[in-house]
């Protein structure tokens, strides 16, 4: 289950975040990263972290989201 509302994260340019995505080669990303690829506060971010509708993982303090969910999240849209 991924966000249910689309609508709110991709407010930039379709092309423009799917460059975002793919340039990302990094294999996971911090909840702040995603905020800012997504166009999304921080604040927003966590709370679909915390509601688990962006699979995450905690290490240490942080939660990471694998890249693949982050692609999988923002290009179904694109698509």
């Amino acid at each position: 289950r991924y966000i249910g509302n689309l609508k709110r994260i991709s407010q930039l340019n379709k092309i423009e975040l799917y460059k975002r995505i793919i340039n990302t080669e990094k294999e996971r990303i911090i909840v702040p990263k995603f905020a800012e690829i997504g166009g999304i506060s921080r604040q927003y971010a966590y709370r679909l972290v915390k509601r688990n509708e962006i699979p995450s993982v905690k290490l240490r303090e942080r939660y990471v989201i694998p890249m693949s969910c982050v692609r999988q999240v923002f290009t179904r849209d694109v698509q």
